[in-house]
């Protein structure tokens, strides 16, 4: 009777394995396309004002590691995600980002960027070290 249980066992886990290895198993293929992981990536890197820091920018994650779908994905996920910068609701001590100028008074964490290139005085005081960059990661 264990013999069997055992049979049975590793036989539902290689049919599993093959399913898989064929597609059998995409119910959720469209939420992680290249396309929308492309999107996903390009909004985060537009909060990222160091261009060094994204993701598109690191070793073996430019463009030519990608396809085609993933790159029209990213582009899409970029530029609706880096927001107009030259809106008057954004303070021109962070010039690559907008952030509004206080009140509020802003801390880090109430932010998404990292690496927040910062010129001038700096009114949320994202920049402690004095170095350019706020709210370094």
């Amino acid at each position: 009777m264990m013999r069997l249980i055992v049979v049975s066992m590793v036989t539902a886990l290689v049919i599993i394995f093959i399913s898989q290895q064929m597609g059998g198993f995409n119910a959720y293929a469209s939420e992680n396309s290249p396309y929308n992981s492309g999107y996903n990536h390009g909004c985060d890197d537009a909060g990222i004002s160091d261009p060094n820091d994204r993701y598109i920018n690191q070793p073996e994650k430019g463009p030519a590691f990608h396809t085609e779908e993933f790159m029209s994905g990213y582009d899409n996920g970029f530029e609706s995600c880096k927001g107009d910068t030259s809106n008057e609701n954004c303070d021109s001590s962070y010039p690559d980002v907008c952030i509004a100028p206080p009140p509020p008074d802003l801390n880090c964490d109430d932010v998404s960027y990292k690496n927040i290139k910062v010129e001038g005085n700096d009114p949320h005081g994202f920049d402690r070290d004095s170095d350019g960059i706020g709210c370094e990661s």
